[in-house]
């Protein structure tokens, strides 16, 4: 949609397409505006959940950790370009599989919990402040 808007103006104003003229039309938020990391993620659930991030990265598995924890991967696949190993290094060396299971049980989740759905607009909401 950003595209044909940028495509659309440029063609109807005459005008060059620039860096400058896209932040313009679409208010700032260019790809290159938003490097989203996984340890900002990882910041952002840890305060919401008000645990650690030394929590998020540690070998537990009790539902007060594994719930912000699956949490965290879904958005780190979701928002950031990082693949599935590399955020499982980035949450204290988990396997690549186990990201995949956290994205595809936050997914199911998402279906069926407004509370889930709230916690990631909560979430991804402050990410974007």
């Amino acid at each position: 949609g950003a595209l044909v808007r940028l495509f659309a103006f440029t063609s109807l104003s005459k005008q060059p397409l620039s860096l400058d003229l896209a932040k313009t039309l679409l208010g700032g938020s260019t790809q290159e505006d938003q490097k989203l990391t996984t340890e900002t993620v990882q910041k952002k659930v840890a305060e919401f959940y008000n645990i650690q991030i030394a929590d998020l990265k540690s070998q537990r598995r009790h539902k007060p950790v594994a719930l912000p924890r699956q949490i965290a991967m879904y958005l780190c696949r979701k928002l950031t370009q990082d693949s599935f190993p590399t955020i499982g290094d980035k949450f204290g060396g988990k396997d690549h599989t186990t990201v995949m299971h956290a994205v595809s049980k936050i997914e199911g989740l998402m279906t069926d919990d407004l509370r889930i759905r709230n916690t990631l607009t909560a979430i991804e909401n402050s990410l974007s402040m």
